[in-house]
């Protein structure tokens, strides 16, 4: 387990089996460029949990970043105070040939929260706010297979006139259970 006492400005590639504790006061602040993810799997397989009372942000107001980017199969257990990013990129994204297990808990959760792509995914968010900023939509699940969410203790509000807090789109037969 890696203990965090500080604030951290860098990406993170998670690996198996290690775990990481932030501390209070303590987390990860960077400004991403296009693409850019603040936690990430680098497409491998991955169990891990990120616990403690950590703040992750993207400082940047452009591009199209993701504060957790979980690939394949992975299962990660993300506890966190505060997650934000800007409004046209994801907190919690999820994507691969195969499923994945993500589940958070934490405070509040401001972009666009939670954003599925590709195959099965069980998202377990467990959060006092998930907002979306601007003309966007707290649930994303953009894909053509089965999306499993499972939002407790949540307050889902967006900025938007235009669009709903829940988006559902898909080619096929979904799943989507709330």
């Amino acid at each position: 387990m890696i203990v965090v006492d500080k604030m951290l400005s860098e990406l993170v590639l998670l690996k198996e089996g290690v775990d990481i504790w932030f501390n209070n006061g303590a987390g990860n602040i960077y400004a991403m460029t296009n693409e850019d993810k603040l936690f990430y799997t680098n497409n491998l397989t991955v169990s891990c949990n990120i616990y403690g009372l950590g703040v992750f942000e993207n400082t940047s107001t452009t591009g199209t970043c993701t504060l957790f980017h979980i690939a394949r199969n992975s299962i990660v257990n993300i506890g966190f105070q505060s997650m934000l990013t800007n409004p046209t990129s994801a907190c919690v994204y999820a994507y691969g040939l195969n499923g994945n297990y993500i589940e958070s808990k934490g405070h509040t959760m401001t972009g666009r929260p939670l954003d599925p792509d590709g195959n099965t995914y069980l998202l377990d968010a467990d959060a006092v706010n998930l907002i979306a900023s601007g003309n966007d939509t707290v649930l994303y699940p953009d894909n053509p297979l089965d999306t499993y969410f499972y939002i407790r203790n949540a307050l889902m509000t967006n900025d938007s006139d235009i669009y709903g807090t829940l988006y559902l789109q898909s080619s096929s037969n979904n799943i989507y259970d709330f």
